[in-house]
């Protein structure tokens, strides 16, 4: 069905991604927290777009993946000091803080004021 509310919801997703230049975009249902989701989409975008493809990968694995430097190293073939440079580099811990503001925000947006999922 094409006006059932997963369609309009996507339709109206798919709507705001055209209108947005930054191609993050997540919606919880909660104005406010999607409010405060898509203030973070320009600041996210730009500190990825300025990364080498070597400090994305260690930013992935170290944030996504949840890996260790020396994890991360043996994985990727490099020196441990190699995987510092590159997170120093890339500013990990200032996307870190800001995945970790996303991540509050996203479990937030989908609790309803009275607790209710």
């Amino acid at each position: 069905r094409r006006t059932g509310p997963a369609f309009v919801t996507a339709r109206v997703t798919i709507e705001l991604a055209r209108k947005q230049r930054d191609t993050l975009l997540v919606l919880t249902g909660d104005a406010y927290a999607d409010g405060l989701l898509a203030g973070t989409a320009p600041v996210l975008g730009s500190m990825l777009r300025r990364l080498t493809d070597r400090q994305r990968e260690v930013a992935r694995l170290g944030l996504l993946d949840g890996l260790r430097q020396s994890e991360i190293a043996d994985r990727l073939e490099v020196a441990r000091a190699t995987v510092s440079v590159a997170e120093r580099r890339a500013d990990v811990r200032s996307l870190e803080r800001l995945l970790a503001a996303v991540r509050r925000i996203w479990s937030e947006g989908l609790m309803r004021r009275d607790g209710a999922r």
